[in-house]
């Protein structure tokens, strides 16, 4: 067998690291069966790994380790197919979008088609080669953004044709917007597609459009510049990409220069898989190594109970544990099972998909009540868990599928949480929020 690549060992630790032992999560999943109370409902896959063709109704179609998953604002979703080297998208309504004709709740592939690689990388977007894609984000101008561990390159797909990050770009054609083929790390303060990502696992935007990135193999977060601005405390150039969490680099090193701002937390992180922005701009960044929550206010004020400071990072979750200790607690005494995707919703409380434990997990944002279960401020709070399933059309078959290694997780509207699950191949929504104590273990 011959030497793993970078790319390659990134994606086996996105894969195989975080895995844990099938007895053991026979285990949690006996011991939660009996106290579970969420009801799931599958939006996309039949539970089968395989390969639909396009406009098939979502229910009956084949999703093949689908990971990172968002939703735009008109309620359309977007699913990281990643074994099938695609993104798919779940129409909302019938609608017309990236050059396709789409019917509600019929599945489409908007990027990829079907073959893994690195090329075609500008063009029409279904004719593009993916390679594992792991993360999507949708700005709110509709402009769809993939990640790939294997590839160290971000793409974009444009939903109107026009200007974006410096560059004219066509509706439904795909463009690379930071890194090239070369992996590395290199790169602050220059422009975007001359950096060098190494792995990136996880992406986001915000309501103004800047793209932050998990550049997971780098150990930090990177942004680049929708326009010019200060943000930070940085002065940012459109197009531009520059490091706010991760270490400062090694001296004498190429990106070592005097015109290199200071990332923000010159320490060290541990893995970064997942970032995701609120409504008010607050960053926060997922850790898988380190199981713990990390989160960068845009304005000072008290958050998860704690008080913070502009442009400061805080841990708001974790304990550097791997597994989940009981909660209905504060956040930041227990552990994380290996916390992989995160979501916001509009009141800023945190959703978390834990892969080893199989559960979704709310972070309280500020005091209030829910379902009629009085939530404190930074406590945190099991919403589903390994015990919850949902019912999938199988052959014409009634078939239930439980929730097994959530790998995404966003929000819709009203209280509606929607999880991809790696190992039953499907996507599924929580349509209630119940709350019951995390596991014990």
């Amino acid at each position: 067998m011959g030497r793993l690549t970078k790319p390659a060992k990134v994606r086996l630790a996105v894969l195989a690291i975080i895995i844990l032992p099938v007895a053991l999560l026979a285990i949690l999943a006996s011991e939660l069966a009996s106290s579970t109370s969420a009801q799931l409902s599958v939006l996309a896959g039949n539970g089968t790994s395989g390969t639909s063709a396009a406009g098939i109704p979502a229910p009956l179609s084949q999703l093949a380790t689908p990971m990172g998953i968002t939703m735009d604002r008109h309620g359309n979703l977007y699913i990281a197919d990643s074994g099938n080297n695609r993104i798919e998208e779940l129409a909302a309504k019938t609608h017309h979008q990236f050059g396709i004709a789409m019917l509600a709740q019929h599945l489409y592939t908007v990027a990829g088609d079907g073959h893994a690689g690195d090329m075609g990388l500008t063009g029409p977007a279904t004719r593009a080669m993916l390679n594992f894609p792991t993360g999507v984000a949708v700005d709110q101008a509709g402009d769809l953004f993939i990640a790939g561990a294997a590839t160290p390159i971000i793409l974009e797909v444009p939903n109107h044709s026009g200007m974006q990050f410096g560059e004219p770009m066509q509706s439904g054609h795909i463009y690379p917007v930071a890194g090239r083929l070369s992996e590395g790390y290199q790169g602050d303060g220059i422009t975007a597609t001359d950096a060098r990502l190494q792995g990136p696992v996880g992406i986001a935007t915000d309501a103004k459009g800047n793209l932050y990135i998990a550049d997971s193999g780098n150990n930090c977060v990177q942004e680049v510049a929708a326009t010019t601005h200060t943000q930070y405390g940085i002065r940012m150039r459109e197009g531009y990409i520059y490091t706010l969490l991760g270490p400062m680099p090694p001296p004498g090193s190429a990106k070592a220069d005097s015109t290199s701002p200071e990332p923000l937390y010159s320490g060290s992180m541990s893995f970064p898989v997942a970032v995701a922005v609120d409504s008010q701009g607050d960053l926060f960044v997922a850790e898988l190594y380190g199981n713990k929550i990390v989160e960068v206010p845009s304005h000072g004020g008290t958050q998860f109970g704690q008080a913070m400071l502009p442009a400061t990072p805080y841990q708001i979750a974790g304990g550097g544990r791997s597994s989940i200790t009981s909660t209905g607690e504060p956040a930041l005494g227990v552990g994380l099972g290996a916390p992989v995707s995160l979501a916001t919703d509009p009141e800023g409380n945190l959703y978390i998909a834990s892969y080893n434990t199989s559960e979704i997990l709310e972070l309280i944002r500020e005091t209030h009540k829910q379902n009629a279960v009085e939530m404190g401020a930074g406590d945190i709070y099991t919403l589903a868990g390994p015990g919850d399933q949902g019912i999938a059309t199988i052959d014409g078959t009634a078939t239930p599928l439980r929730l097994s290694h959530p790998v995404g997780v966003a929000t819709a509207t009203g209280a509606t949480i929607l999880i991809s699950d790696y190992y039953t191949n499907c996507i599924f929504a929580l349509d209630e929020e119940p709350t019951r104590p995390a596991t014990t273990s």
